[in-house]
């Protein structure tokens, strides 16, 4: 694997041909890097973001224009006045959503790959394939 007597990693020397380290102890791992974590819950956040998008969607598609005249329990009850009195706008739930969901998951893969980089040094160095 090591061709150079110069060492880039604790314990080169001692790896035999063929042999991959465990992730979680070398020294190259992304699993000890804060960015890596970081990207993974953004984009698992993320999916928050598409539900806000998906029920914005779902509310544009329907006849009615408020969704709060739509739910059962206040449909058809006498003296029903819709909270704040405007009309419920459906779109700002799924732009907003959209706008974020895209920004989250883009900045989370960045925040993975960055975290990710000693490892495909690594990689690209010994040419380790998993």
């Amino acid at each position: 694997m090591a061709t150079s007597t110069d060492k880039r990693y604790r314990g080169e020397e001692h790896f035999i041909d063929g042999y991959v380290p465990q992730s979680l102890n070398a020294e190259y791992s992304s699993l000890h890097r804060s960015v890596t974590w970081i990207g993974a819950g953004m984009w698992l956040a993320s999916l928050a973001a598409w539900g806000c998008f998906i029920f914005g969607l779902a509310v544009m598609m329907m006849d009615s224009t408020t969704a709060h005249e739509v739910g059962s329990v206040a449909f058809g009850d006498p003296g029903y006045v819709p909270s704040g009195g405007d009309a419920f706008n459906p779109s700002l739930f799924m732009w907003g959503g959209l706008i974020t969901a895209i920004v989250m998951d883009v900045v989370g893969f960045l925040l993975i790959v960055a975290g990710r980089k000693q490892f495909l040094a690594y990689r690209r160095e010994f040419g380790v394939r998993h």
